[in-house]
């Protein structure tokens, strides 16, 4: 359950190309035309929206580099990945993944409420359990047997 306190909660945010740094994971939304020759370079079906990272960017257009197979392929355990010219008019829309502070705060705290709820549900459920205890000594003599002294 750690890991999922650190994954926070993202949007896309449309930006400039000539604002993100190379290296910086980017989407790229592609016009119809130019998906179609992508998509024949990649092998990939749909290639209308493309996830990846900036490699370079010139005034023409951009590069970017694309996974192509998922890690663990045979040969390439960090996976396959191609880098794509994309030009200019081609290129509809950047978009980067920006942290979203409310949904993240939102999150963590049902992940945090529901931390404190199992604890003190598992806290509780000790304490309220009844211990066994032995018979008073008295029990023994019931009013059906007799003393001895």
């Amino acid at each position: 359950m750690a890991p999922m306190m650190f994954v926070g909660c993202y949007m896309y945010v449309p930006v400039e190309p000539s604002a993100v740094p190379p290296g910086s994971e980017i989407r790229a939304r592609i016009a119809a035309p130019a998906a179609a020759r992508i998509a024949e370079t990649l092998g990939l079906s749909d290639t209308r929206l493309l996830n990846g990272t900036l490699v370079h960017l010139q005034d023409g257009g951009i590069t970017l580099s694309v996974q192509t197979a998922p890690p663990g392929t045979v040969g390439a355990p960090k996976g396959i990945f191609q880098n794509v010219d994309i030009r200019k008019p081609d290129l509809l829309e950047v978009e980067v993944a920006r942290l979203d502070k409310t949904r993240t705060g939102i999150a963590a705290a049902i992940v945090a409420g529901g931390i404190i709820l199992g604890i003190s549900l598992l806290h509780g459920q000790g304490s309220t359990a009844t211990m066994p205890t032995e018979p008073p000594s008295n029990l023994s003599r019931g009013f059906l047997h007799p003393r001895l002294f």
